[in-house]
C-alpha cells in the first residue's frame, strides 16, 4: 500500500468520526426507540436510513476512491488527492439531514415528542428544507472525489514533460 492510499485511510477516518459526531443529534441508532410504545416505525425506519447513508454509503465511497480515484503511489500529489476525496463523506451527513430531519419528510422518522427534543438540541438558523440539504450532499459526495481525481491525474500529465 502507497502513502497516498493510507492518506486516504486516515483522512475518511477522521473525516467519517466527525460526520458520526455530528448526526447523533438527529439520534439515527436509538435503538431504544424500538421499545417506546408507538414509536417503533419511526424509528425502525430512522435507523434503516441512518445505517445506509451513515454506513454502507460512505464504505461505497471508500471503495470508489481507494480503487478508481487516488493514485497508487508515494508522492505529495497522492496525498493531496486522499485529503481532497475524503472530504466527500460530509455528504452523508447532509444526506441524513436532507431526508431525516427536513421539514419535508420529519413526521416519517420522527413521532412529534421526539422531534421537538431533536429540534432543542440543534442550533442552526438556516433553512430546513429538502433542497437545501440534498443539493449540497451530493455536491459533497460528487464534487470532492472529482476534484481529487484530477489532482491525481495532473501528476501523470506532468510526467509526460520532461524536466
Amino acid at each position: 500500500m502507497q502513502h497516498g492510499r493510507m492518506a486516504l485511510i486516515f483522512f475518511f477516518g477522521v473525516f467519517w468520526c466527525s460526520v458520526l459526531a455530528a448526526a447523533a443529534r438527529y439520534r439515527p441508532f436509538d435503538t431504544t426507540a424500538f421499545y417506546t410504545e408507538g414509536s417503533f416505525g419511526h424509528a425502525a425506519r430512522r435507523f434503516l436510513f441512518s445505517f445506509l447513508s451513515l454506513n454502507v454509503l460512505p464504505v461505497g465511497l471508500l471503495f470508489l476512491l481507494y480503487h478508481l480515484v487516488v493514485p497508487d503511489r508515494s508522492d505529495a500529489v497522492s496525498v493531496i488527492a486522499a485529503a481532497t476525496g475524503a472530504l466527500g463523506v460530509f455528504g452523508c451527513h447532509r444526506m441524513l439531514h436532507a431526508i431525516i430531519a427536513s421539514k419535508k419528510w420529519h413526521s416519517w422518522f420522527y413521532a412529534d415528542e421526539t422531534w421537538r427534543e431533536v429540534l432543542s438540541e440543534c442550533t442552526g438558523t438556516g433553512a430546513n428544507s429538502f433542497q437545501a440539504h440534498f443539493c449540497p450532499s451530493i455536491f459533497y459526495l460528487l464534487f470532492f472525489p472529482a476534484i481529487a481525481l484530477c489532482i491525481g491525474e495532473s501528476a501523470n500529465i506532468l510526467r509526460m514533460f520532461p524536466r
